[in-house]
């Protein structure tokens, strides 16, 4: 009989691997306390990222906060181009806000599960 606890260390183990593989760095979006989020920053202000790339809901959030502590991202992350975000609506206010925090361009993205990437937003907003 198989562990359950050893079915989820290798859920895990894949997808640690598939992040290694594709130079991704993943971010808990369970906990987004100012704690976890200073956190995210700290990570920004190490690694040179080019793209961040995610779930609407848990980017709006870090903006927020990034809003709440007068941080702009790119500052901290000069080498950070463009965020793309996913899977939720993506509301204009929202959209304004996160390019104002991270100071790069949003891009939403359109996909299903069922057949993965569909559409993105071009620089026009179409």
């Amino acid at each position: 009989m198989l562990d359950v606890r050893g079915v989820k260390s290798i859920v895990e183990f894949k997808e640690k691997l598939k992040d290694f593989i594709s130079c991704r760095t993943r971010f808990n979006v369970f906990d987004l306390s100012d704690n976890a989020l200073e956190n995210w920053v700290s990570v920004f202000k190490k690694i040179p990222f080019i793209y961040m790339n995610g779930y609407t809901s848990p980017i709006v959030q870090f903006a927020k906060y990034l809003k709440r502590k007068n941080i702009i991202l790119r500052e901290i992350c000069p080498s950070l181009n463009v965020c793309i975000v996913t899977s939720e609506m993506l509301f204009e206010d929202d959209k304004q806000l996160m390019e104002t925090q991270f100071g790069i361009k949003v891009i939403n993205e359109y996909g299903a599960s069922e057949l993965d990437l569909i559409a993105f937003q071009n620089p026009e907003n179409e």
